[in-house]
């Protein structure tokens, strides 16, 4: 469970129910004009849950406007020490109470627990329940893990495979003799790579573990092994019945390497992925062995 919410007067927002503490000049009843010059302070905080427990993360930056030449805001760039901050649980035994009846409904298998920091920021944080005392951080939150099929997606753009080719001899093939086939370009073993998506480094290992080849003709074969180049005897071998000229000339022949993959984002440790799965493909000429009378004089 991941919720975030920015310390702000009197709002839900998400899992939080925050308050800032009311700025230097304030007077009651709205009298205070801010400078529109001054410094600016943002506070971000973030509930996350997991299997080693629940952090509260409070994030503060604080932030400089822009002049009129320059729009915008610029951040201060560290001039000021991160809070310190703790939680603790808070009595919920007025359940009458609105603000604990809509933060209960809005998030519900939580507890709330205010979070004081020595800015004088206050605020209620919605902690899961049953996860223990919550540790309260001053710093930017993990990224949650990368969601897998984002990975899928981009599987062959971080790792580039190897130019797997088919291999055959003979370079035409005879119908009643065996054609010998391998895997050309790729040697064996794991190919990694790596490339970052959106705010995440992502780092990728294949390994080859089957590979299917379907002959053109009807039959197929799967294998672990990826054949023998010539003038080695290939365990990947086909006889072929008749001459390819029915089939336009040649057969196509097709190979389905399956992949194991994992991967690891941002430095986690490795997770698997689904196989991943390359076609190749190669057209083989298959003629007739033609007998031929001579005479001797």
């Amino acid at each position: 469970m991941r919720a975030r919410g920015t310390l702000a007067a009197a709002a839900l927002a998400g899992a939080l129910l925050l308050f800032a503490p009311a700025p230097a000049g304030a007077e009651p009843g709205g009298g205070y004009d801010p400078d529109p010059g001054a410094p600016q302070t943002t506070t971000e905080v973030e509930v996350v849950s997991g299997p080693d427990g629940v952090t509260i993360y409070i994030e503060t930056q604080q932030v400089t406007p822009g002049t009129p030449g320059s729009p915008g805001g610029s951040p201060g760039g560290g001039e000021s020490a991160p809070p310190d901050c703790h939680a603790a649980p808070v009595n919920v035994g007025h359940l009458s109470t609105e603000w604990v009846q809509e933060g209960l409904a809005a998030n519900p298998g939580t507890h709330p627990w205010g979070v004081s920091c020595d800015d004088g920021s206050f605020g209620i944080a919605w902690v899961p329940t049953g996860g223990g005392a919550p540790e309260v951080v001053s710093a930017e939150p993990p990224l949650p893990p990368i969601d897998p099929r984002v990975v899928r997606d981009a599987v062959f753009r971080i790792v580039p495979l190897p130019e797997i080719a088919v291999g055959v001899s003979p370079a035409v093939g005879l119908v009643a003799l065996e054609s010998w086939f391998w895997v050309d370009g790729y040697g064996g073993g794991t190919v990694s790579g790596s490339a970052t998506l959106g705010r995440y480094d992502v780092a990728v290992e294949l390994t080859a573990v089957r590979y299917a080849w379907s002959w053109g003709d009807g039959s197929a074969l799967t294998t672990a092994s990826r054949g023998l180049p010539f003038p080695q005897r290939s365990p990947i071998r086909h006889t072929y019945e008749r001459s390819s000229l029915r089939e336009g000339g040649s057969y196509p022949v097709g190979l389905q390497v399956t992949w194991e993959a994992r991967y690891s984002d941002n430095g986690r440790p490795w997770l698997p992925l689904d196989p991943i799965v390359s076609s190749h493909q190669r057209s083989y000429p298959v003629r007739q062995l033609q007998s031929v009378l001579t005479t001797s004089e």
